[in-house]
């Protein structure tokens, strides 16, 4: 009888660190499981969501309306800037996992990027609020992007030795 009791508290505080090493913070960079994003830091009344353009396709009902940062490949087609999550998913053909950027910020380094547009594929950061309302307009998409805060270039690093 005794060795059972020992065995049961043993039980119950093991179940009770565990649960305590996988309590979620209140705040996470992507809102998993209900948290709220991180406060965005030029307006801390405001949250932003950084999120992969996976669980954007994944979920797109969860950011609608938020202001998220998305990495992916930007390019012109048909009078329209959509970003893809990849060059592979452009050339595949598949509009719906496109998001439009509906009306560009007029910052200088966004114009920078929309200027090598005509090159082809950019690899870019969009700041600005999802619309997952938005299915397009004749071609299906995912969402769309409006009040673009941002619009970065962010080439990838290549790998190899250092010179």
């Amino acid at each position: 009888m005794r060795y059972a009791s020992i065995l049961l508290l043993s039980a119950l505080l093991l179940a009770q660190n565990l649960s305590a090493q996988t309590a979620l913070p209140e705040r996470t960079h992507d809102g998993r499981f209900g948290t709220q994003c991180y406060a965005w830091g030029r307006d801390a009344s405001r949250e932003l969501c950084n999120v992969s353009f996976y669980k954007l396709i994944a979920t797109p009902e969860k950011y609608d309306g938020r202001l998220v940062s998305v990495v992916g490949f930007i390019v012109k087609t048909f009078d329209q800037v959509v970003l893809y999550p990849s060059k592979e998913r452009y050339e595949a053909d598949v509009p719906v996992e496109g998001i439009e950027l509906i009306g560009t910020s007029m910052d200088p380094e966004d114009q920078k990027v929309m200027a090598h547009l005509s090159q082809g594929l950019a690899p870019v950061m969009v700041l600005a609020v999802f619309d997952g309302k938005y299915a397009g307009s004749g071609i299906p998409r995912l969402g769309a992007f409006r009040n673009i805060v941002g619009i970065r270039y962010v080439p990838r690093i290549p790998e190899g030795p250092a010179q």
